[in-house]
């Protein structure tokens, strides 16, 4: 797992391609199908309106 508590994509979905272009024994795992949403390899959330959350990005990855 990898996750960040910012919605900076220099800090999220960049670096996780950039990981797996590099290291291609690892792939992204698709996750929250549970929850209805079906995401393969990675999430950015958006914070809710006002002080309740902020914006935060989650991935999940795994050795081939």
């Amino acid at each position: 797992m990898y996750s960040t508590c910012t919605l900076n994509r220099n800090e999220n979905d960049e670096i996780i391609d950039r990981f797996l272009r590099e290291h291609e024994e690892y792939e992204g795992v698709s996750f929250l199908e549970n929850a209805g949403e079906p995401f393969g390899g990675y999430k950015a959330v958006l914070g809710a309106s006002g002080p309740v959350s902020d914006g935060f990005f989650i991935s999940k990855i795994r050795r081939k």
